[in-house]
């Protein structure tokens, strides 16, 4: 398991402890089982882990906080910015 990997599932254990389902409306993220998400017109996103999904497809994409580079899911991301 990568280090995001591990990551992302003690985010998914402390944002969404029930165990409750996780994904398209279902109101919660389905990468990090937050319930802190954002939307508008054109997508809709998750303010705990930066996955972002587009409205007119489902191809969730991840924003670096530092970098602002997306990149997919499965994709390991190696800040160049990051302290």
């Amino acid at each position: 398991m990568t280090t995001d990997q591990k990551k992302l599932a003690r985010l998914m254990a402390l944002n969404n402890p029930n165990n409750e389902p996780v994904g398209h409306f279902t109101g919660r993220c389905e990468r990090c089982g937050s319930t802190d998400l954002w939307d508008d017109a054109s997508a809709y996103g998750c303010n705990c882990c930066n996955t972002m999904y587009p409205t007119g497809h489902l191809d969730p994409k991840v924003i670096c906080n530092s970098c602002h580079t997306q990149f997919e899911l499965d994709q390991d991301h190696t800040c160049s910015e990051r302290p």
